[in-house]
């Protein structure tokens, strides 16, 4: 049993080494639209999970029914793919690609969620084009990651 034990906290400590808990607030605006916590929660969430992250707690204050400001506080697991974070990964999320529709169709908020959850990342090099107006418009970001699973 002790020795059980010993092996399943090993493994823990192996696990919970690799493992990059960081913490972002960020606040979201965007005119003349206004959203609930839990759909602000939820884009959060699918963001972290896109990045290659793990969203361990996403909590929002404010939005609907109180006010057009959410205000996001986001517990963030970006695991390096590797210990030496010799690995580096290129994505693409564009505003028109079948995966963010999937996630929300509002462009400002998907930028304003995307820009909020970076620095939790060990981003290498990205490349932000936006031309969003309140949920209208398009945005492209091209993104080096050391810390995409």
């Amino acid at each position: 049993m002790k020795k059980m034990l010993a092996t399943i906290l090993l493994t823990a400590l192996c696990f919970s080494a690799n493992a990059k808990e960081r913490t972002v607030d960020f606040s979201v605006y965007v005119i003349n639209n206004y959203f609930t916590c839990d759909y602000v929660e939820t884009v959060t969430a699918k963001y972290i999970e896109a990045l290659g992250g793990e969203a361990l707690d996403v909590e929002c204050r404010g939005g609907l029914p109180y006010d057009q400001w959410n205000r996001v506080t986001a517990v963030i697991d970006s695991a390096s793919a590797d210990e030496d974070n010799t690995v580096l990964n290129t994505l693409t999320i564009k505003s028109n690609s079948r995966m963010n529709r999937r996630i929300t169709d509002n462009c400002s908020l998907s930028v304003k969620v995307l820009d909020g959850i970076l620095p939790a990342f060990e981003v290498e090099e990205v490349s932000k084009r936006d031309t969003c107006w309140g949920s209208e418009g398009r945005f492209n970001y091209d993104l080096t990651l050391r810390a995409f699973n």
